[in-house]
Formats: C-alpha cells, sequence, structure tokens
C-alpha cells in the first residue's frame, strides 16, 4: 500500500471550504455594490469591502442599516424650501 501524500490530502480538505467561500462571496459582493450605488455610497470601496470574506457580512448588514445619502439630500432640499416660504396665519 503506497503512502498518502501529505500536500494531496490537506488540499482535498481544503478545496471545498474555498469553493464553498467563493460561491458564498460572489453573490455579495453584488449585494453590496448594488446597495452603496442605492445609497450613494463609494461603489469602489464597498466592492472591494464585499471581496473579503466574513467581513462582507458586517459590511452588508452596515449598508442595510445605514440611510440613503440621496433620499437625505432630497429631504433637506425639501426642507430648506418648506423654511423659505412666509409663516401663514391660521385662525
Amino acid at each position: 500500500m503506497e503512502p498518502v501524500n501529505p500536500a494531496f490530502s490537506t488540499f482535498s480538505i481544503l478545496l471545498p471550504l474555498i469553493v464553498m467561500t467563493v460561491i458564498m462571496t460572489l453573490p455579495l459582493i453584488f449585494l453590496c455594490r448594488q446597495l452603496a450605488k442605492e445609497k450613494g455610497k463609494d461603489l469602489l470601496q464597498y466592492t472591494i469591502l464585499g471581496c473579503i470574506p466574513f467581513v462582507n457580512y458586517y459590511v452588508l448588514f452596515y449598508l442595510i442599516g445605514t440611510s440613503n445619502r440621496n433620499l437625505d439630500e432630497k429631504l433637506d432640499r425639501i426642507l430648506a424650501i418648506i423654511d423659505r416660504k412666509p409663516p401663514t396665519l391660521n385662525k
């Protein structure tokens, strides 16, 4: 019986883990990029952070919970317009 090559057995153990990590990371990269685009964040920064395994989950939760910068700017403009109107007398 031939001895088992330890490098081959280590590779055969790690290969499924590597494949599963890549399979789980690819959709998270896409989700992080889309959420960053919708929320008005830096696309390159959040796409790169989405590529890092296990960090990408924290980045995804952050992007889900953060406010939408585009909507904040629109609300600020609306409030500025409302503040400029003269007050009306309600009787």
